[in-house]
């Protein structure tokens, strides 16, 4: 029948006729064309997300659709916009396409979150892709929030029939659905743009992909929005295969960017969108500004895997986290890029569920060196880690293949990057009631260390150290800071009774430990010069105990030392530290040297000893000698040397401690009254204190 006599047919059964054209990417033979609509979109481009539809099904192209219950449309899950196909019980739709290249058939799948299609498509024996009757194999590319995931079909030129079938087998009841969502054929582009997780430094970055034969052009689109739907670039004037803005993109920001080529006077179709950010200033990221996706605080990338996600059953502060696991468990990780000026500390917070080996699980990285991270069993833990000025890539990822259970996770919160400053001292009294505001403190550990106006050395606040609450892992107060000089360190502690131990480490080695006193007890110790990390450390892990730190000062070391036989009356001569004021000068008619000594006072029923500190610094070996006695011959006073005891005289008549040889360098010497009784008129005594080279 010719078109004149269609038309009168047509006229004559009150029939209007439509004439539907075709591009050369979507070809279908005669008899079904009369069910076509004409395919909006470029040629060669084939894309549907099924917005265009009766209700029923798609109307943008022609599908066939077959068996036991046809697949639908549904809105109740989809992958973008509002509706995808929800293929139920034994089910097929296929659609005829002519693909004027090669390249790839993409589509979006999902079991709605009964993770059946985390592992690979190809081992699911209920789902399959045909072309042309020929069963295929295909490769997933990248999952999205919601239990999506993206696979590609490779594609040959000329015309085909692409079948995705719904097979009625035990792995997926017949009351389960399968959905299909966007739908998109991508051609010789794919080839020629680079991988995405792209970062740039730059605000003009680069763009740059591979020569296509027979170009006449090409055109590239840069967006901050997935869909394109507003540009930051779109130029179709490019004879290059590179390019570069003429305007800045924003710094800190993440964006996504496609690429087509013009060729026969004819665009193709468009190269996936890849994904890129423009690296900046790093922000505290706390996860609570977020998309579906992930944060936007940050330019985050994902790397190959499952994404973590954003989610609020747990959270260090705020409402929300990161997390690694639950039904998506698997090797994934996130990461930025970002600018550090000046040298900083990393830290953040990690909290493991689930079983108790998952806590070993967590990677991260910078650059490529990857950092031991300790974790504790259902607790929030905290870590810290230097990274020196320059241009550094940041790596969270979860190690984890074999566990596929939703109460199995890790949790990633309050990730900070701070520039290290100088510190002087800090008695936290400068405090907003959580943090103190002299100096930027961080924690390690179990617990957070907190502020605490229930006791202090001096004023009202002090900084509580633990309940830890393992016997494992400790918690720590850390203080990272720059060293122009050397320096001496000193504080005071409380520790609870005698239960646990109080330490001091300096770049995480150990310098020096107390015991528990129950009391306020004095400290000091040398730092070298550099950027250091200085650690007070509880391992206090009974609920009821705590560690309480205060008055922490760093001062330059002293470069001369004096002997001293006290004649000045005061402990001037040379800088001491002494425990409260336990430790006095008096006029004594027996000293050994002039009229006056230092006295030590008996410590009171809690604790046993009252320490005199002198921190020095020996250009070349020296040997030190003293006198010393006390009123009970029970009592001691003990001279250590680093820790190290040295000379122990319990007489009560003055008694010279011999010659007591140290060798050049930074020392602390002590002298500690030790009495196992409590008289408070009972005393020890020190005069006559020599240095000699």
């Amino acid at each position: 029948m010719n078109m004149k006599k269609q038309a009168l047919f047509a006229a004559a059964c009150g029939i209007a006729l439509v004439t539907v054209l075709f591009p050369s990417c979507f070809l279908l033979p005669m008899e079904e064309i009369q069910y076509a609509v004409e395919v909006n979109g470029p040629p060669d481009y084939f894309f549907d997300d099924f917005e265009e539809n009766d209700g029923d099904f798609s109307t943008r192209y022609y599908y066939k659709r077959a068996g036991s219950n046809k697949p639908a449309l549904t809105q109740e899950y989809r992958h973008s916009s509002e509706t995808a196909v929800a293929m139920t019980g034994e089910t097929t739709f296929s659609v005829a396409i002519e693909f004027g290249e090669s390249g790839s058939l993409s589509f979006w799948i999902s079991d709605g979150s009964r993770m059946y299609l985390e592992t690979d498509l190809n081992e699911v024996e209920d789902f399959q892709v045909y072309i042309d009757g020929v069963e295929t194999t295909y490769a997933m590319q990248r999952e999205d929030p919601d239990y999506w995931y993206q696979y590609f079909v490779d594609v040959e030129p000329g015309s085909h029939t692409v079948k995705f079938e719904r097979k009625d087998t035990n792995g997926i009841t017949d009351e389960e659905s399968l959905y299909i969502d966007d739908i998109c054929f991508t051609g010789f582009m794919e080839d020629a743009v680079p991988a995405e997780k792209e970062f740039y430094l730059e605000e003009t970055p680069e763009f740059d992909w591979g020569d296509c034969a027979d170009a006449q052009g090409y055109r590239i689109q840069v967006s901050a929005l997935s869909d394109f739907s507003v540009c930051a670039v779109d130029d179709d004037t490019i004879t290059e295969s590179g390019y570069v803005p003429a305007t800045d993109l924003s710094a800190g920001k993440k964006y996504y960017w496609r690429v087509r080529v013009l060729r026969n006077g004819r665009w193709e179709p468009w190269s996936l969108p890849r994904t890129f950010a423009v690296g900046g200033d790093f922000l505290s990221e706390s996860f609570e500004e977020h998309d579906d996706i992930f944060s936007t605080a940050n330019p985050w990338m994902f790397g190959d895997g499952f994404k973590p996600q954003i989610t609020d059953r747990e959270s260090f502060d705020g409402s929300y986290a990161a997390m690694f696991g639950g039904f998506k468990d698997g090797e994934s990780s996130f990461y930025t890029r970002c600018l550090v000026e000046k040298q900083s500390v990393v830290s953040f917070y990690l909290y493991p569920s689930g079983w108790e080996s998952y806590t070993g699980s967590l990677s991260f990285s910078v650059d490529e060196t990857a950092l031991e991270v300790e974790a504790s069993y259902m607790k929030w833990t905290s870590f810290n880690t230097i990274v020196d000025a320059g241009d550094h890539t940041l790596t969270w990822g979860n190690t984890r293949e074999d566990v596929y259970f939703d109460d199995y996770n890790i949790f990633i919160d309050r990730i900070e990057l701070a520039e290290i400053g100088t510190f002087e001292s800090d008695g936290f009294e400068n405090n907003d009631g959580q943090d103190s505001l002299t100096f930027k403190w961080r924690y390690e550990g179990h617990s957070v260390s907190s502020l605490t106006n229930e006791d202090s050395h001096e004023g009202d606040w002090s900084m509580c150290i633990g309940p830890g609450g393992s016997d494992t892992i400790e918690s720590h107060l850390v203080c990272y800071t720059g060293v122009s000089v050397p320096s001496v360190v000193s504080y005071w502690v409380y520790t609870p009774q005698s239960i646990g131990d109080f330490s001091v480490s300096i770049d995480d080695v150990l310098d020096h430990k107390h015991n528990g006193y129950h009391g306020w007890k004095q400290g000091v110790f040398h730092v070298g010069t550099g950027t250091r990390k200085i650690s007070f450390s509880s391992d206090q892990y009974y609920s009821s105990y705590t560690v309480l730190i205060d008055d922490i000062r760093m001062r330059p070391c002293p470069s001369s030392y004096s002997d001293d036989s006290f004649e000045t009356g005061d402990l001037s001569a040379n800088e001491y530290y002494c425990d409260a004021e336990a430790s006095t000068v008096i006029n004594d008619g027996t000293a050994p040297h002039g009229a006056k000594v230092l006295r030590l006072e008996k410590p009171d029923s809690d604790y046993h000893e009252n320490n005199c500190i002198l921190p020095v610094y020996f250009e070349n070996a020296v040997v030190v000698s003293f006198s010393a006695k006390v009123d009970y011959i029970g009592d001691s006073v003990i001279f250590l040397v680093d820790g190290v005891e040295e000379s122990d005289i319990s007489s009560t008549a003055w008694t010279a401690s011999g010659s007591i040889p140290v060798d050049a360098g930074y020392h602390i010497l002590k002298w500690q009254y030790y009495s196992g009784y409590s008289d408070p008129t009972e005393y020890g005594y020190i005069d006559n204190i020599v240095f000699t080279e």
